[in-house]
């Protein structure tokens, strides 16, 4: 019997720790490079400004990794036996690059609209999304163990 409770509850508690490193590290790195981008560099918003649209970006990814970590994990239950490997840790890693090549290239490159912006796809697709994909199903692996039945487990 598949546990979707636990799944979702598992890949729902991941979505939030990736949605919340996510939205701290990108709001980073428009403030660090902000001449970089054209768009952002025009626009003259001081410190508040700044710190609103941070909020709002960071609630924005905090609801978005509730549920998509939840959909995440309760995929990840109802293929758990499917999956490779001998642990729930490894198991969230194969499940991750399954999912990343499905979401992150596959559809991805679908919703692609120029080839202009194929450099950027490429560099967030492979670069970042792999690395947050990998995070991601490792962390549901954890919790996935630390949620079942018995003793809790450590989470690091």
């Amino acid at each position: 019997m598949f546990d979707y409770n636990r799944g979702a509850k598992a890949g729902g508690i991941a979505g939030i720790i990736i949605g919340a490193i996510g939205a701290i590290l990108s709001f980073a790195i428009v403030i660090l490079f902000k001449d970089s981008f054209p768009e952002i560099s025009s626009i003259n918003i001081d410190t508040t400004g700044y710190m609103v649209a941070f909020m709002v970006f960071f609630w924005n990814r905090i609801i978005w990794g509730i549920v998509s970590g939840g959909i995440f994990g309760i995929i990840y239950a109802a293929v758990y036996n499917k999956l490779p490997g001998s642990s729930s840790l490894k198991k969230g890693i194969v499940f991750a690059i399954i999912y990343w090549i499905i979401v992150g290239i596959i559809v991805g490159f679908l919703l692609t609209s120029s080839q202009e912006n194929m450099y950027e796809f490429y560099f967030q697709s492979v670069g970042l999304g792999l690395v947050t994909s990998l995070i991601w199903g490792a962390l549901t692996g954890k919790l996935w163990d630390r949620y079942g039945g018995g003793e809790k487990q450590p989470l690091i």
